[in-house]
């Protein structure tokens, strides 16, 4: 009962989730949970935050699988972008940059399987999920987090920064700029 009123619309949480947009691109580089699918991509920014936040602020989210804040496909839940073939799912990488109008994007929600931020698609996705609360739900899990300054991507942990990409614009794949 306290978790529902946390995350209800007056609640702690509940409103600080319902002030806060799902999906935002900043500097040609798009910030989600989960992931961009498809699907979602043919939404665009605005209508992706629109309908998440009137899910939110009806019964919708709690009790309809269907929709957007709880599809598997939809941008708090897609897993697809830390999970399949890069070679094989390239062409999708594209075509959902190319239609929010971003040369990458971040996403969380999937963990990385050895803890760490991880570049993938060349650059074009940051898996930066490392399974921060540990031990029993990831055995590698560490607390993280991605710096971006100008070209440079910095994995931070408690122990150390690691530079995981250098010159990020001259090295995303210019047909996706």
């Amino acid at each position: 009962v306290e978790m529902q009123i946390a995350f209800g619309p007056q609640g702690e949480y509940g409103r600080w989730l319902r002030g806060h947009d799902t999906v935002v691109k900043i500097n040609g580089i798009l910030f989600l949970h989960g992931g961009a699918s498809p699907e979602v991509a043919s939404m665009g920014c605005e209508a992706v935050n629109r309908a998440v936040r009137a899910e939110l602020d009806s019964t919708i989210a709690a009790t309809d699988p269907d929709a957007l804040s709880n599809r598997e496909t939809g941008p708090l839940w897609y897993r697809e972008l830390a999970l399949q073939d890069e070679a094989a799912f390239s062409a999708q990488v594209d075509a959902v940059l190319s239609a929010f109008g971003a040369r990458a994007m971040v996403i969380g929600h999937t963990a990385a399987a050895d803890g760490r931020i991880t570049p993938r698609f060349g650059g074009r996705v940051f898996q930066i999920d490392t399974g921060m609360l540990g031990h029993p739900f990831w055995d590698n899990g560490r607390p993280s987090a991605l710096e971006i300054r100008g070209g440079r991507f910095t994995a931070i942990y408690p122990d150390r920064r690691e530079v995981i990409v250098e010159n990020w614009y001259m090295d995303v794949r210019q047909d996706v700029m």
